[in-house]
């Protein structure tokens, strides 16, 4: 998936682009696949690309992630103007692992572990990364009991979707250098969406549409932490916002002024695998057949698609985007459905 987004963004061409995937990603094959991800955005594209250790921008875990930032080259001198933004904190400022924990009594029983760990030789903590001070093993271990266990005095481990990699005595443990580890505890619900720096009420919203601890994690761990995501993107929409002010007047100069009829929204969903639409596009669908699809909904309710089809439609460029025609016309497969929230667009299929 990583190296085929790319044969849709230079079909899409958007202005500007943010790619992140494991600082691992350079190691794998010597790094064959990120090269030629860059190599060929750079047909289009100015790219700058780093690893970046999220705790630079306040988050507080030892993840390390490539970042590659692309600016479109028709946005003339302002493609050369992104830089990554100066990090915001620094040993003496960055966020321990200790500042997210609940209370060891709010931590429910089956986050306890009772094993005990063996004592590591004495390391001071270093605030820039983990403190590792005992282990069960010298693998990572299974999820359900990791092997490291680490102080709460320096960052937390990278988070995994099952909730592995590292455990944490109790807060109220005196750190010593010999001493027994006593109890762990693996990392709680709330402490997973506050290392990713999202704020506390993303647990019951996320809970609101499954509340397995699982699925939480997935939307959680499967996303860049929110501080980071903020101080890169916010250096990326200042380059489009100021290109966009400047070149503003002339495109609403030379905006098209032709009346369209029946022109509605779309919602482009990643989560979507078809493309969903109201029935009262039926009448221009064409090879129109009974849907073969059952259609899960966010509550774990499902409707019944009513036809498949093809459906052919105008895509309008509503933003006067330079580069890009007024209209551009599309014939894609579609399914209807009654009681439908809004109409979504599904992208899956450009990458199979």
């Amino acid at each position: 998936m990583f190296t085929l987004q790319v044969q849709i963004i230079m079909q899409l061409q958007p202005s500007a682009i943010r790619l992140e995937i494991s600082d691992h990603a350079v190691k794998v094959h010597e790094g064959r696949e990120v090269s030629q991800v860059v190599d060929t955005l750079k047909q289009c594209y100015i790219i700058k690309a780093e690893i970046i250790p999220v705790w630079w921008y306040g988050d507080c875990t030892s993840r390390r992630r490539l970042f590659i930032i692309g600016i479109h080259q028709r946005l003339g001198p302002a493609a050369y103007q992104f830089k990554f933004p100066i990090p915001t904190h620094n040993a003496g400022t960055l966020i321990k692992f200790r500042n997210i924990a609940v209370p060891d009594s709010d931590v429910p029983s089956e986050y306890w572990r009772h094993d005990k760990p063996v004592r590591l030789p004495w390391k001071l903590p270093k605030a820039t990364t983990i403190h590792k001070i005992a282990e069960s093993g010298k693998t990572m271990g299974h999820s359900s009991l990791p092997n490291a266990v680490l102080s709460w005095e320096a960052l937390g481990n990278s988070q995994t979707t099952y909730n592995g990699g590292a455990r944490r005595p109790r807060l109220d443990w005196v750190i010593n250098e010999t001493g027994p580890i006593g109890d762990t505890r693996l990392t709680v619900p709330i402490e997973t969406v506050r290392a990713a720096a999202l704020p506390d009420d993303y647990l019951q919203w996320c809970q609101s549409f499954n509340n397995k601890p699982e699925f939480l994690r997935q939307c959680v761990n499967n996303g860049t932490p929110n501080r980071t995501s903020y101080a890169i993107d916010r250096q990326i929409l200042s380059i489009l916002l100021a290109t966009k002010q400047a070149e503003g007047t002339a495109s609403q100069a030379h905006a098209p002024k032709t009346q369209r009829k029946a022109t509605r929204s779309t919602l482009l969903d990643t989560g979507c695998n078809l493309r969903l639409h109201h029935r009262d596009v039926e009448s221009a669908v064409k090879s129109a057949k009974t849907s073969q699809y059952e259609i899960k909904v966010a509550n774990n309710n499902t409707m019944q698609g009513a036809i498949d089809g093809e459906l052919t439609m105008t895509v309008i460029n509503s933003e006067n985007q330079p580069g890009i025609p007024p209209e551009t016309h599309i014939t894609a497969p579609v399914t209807t459905a009654q009681g439908l929230g809004r109409e979504l667009f599904t992208v899956d299929d450009y990458y199979r």
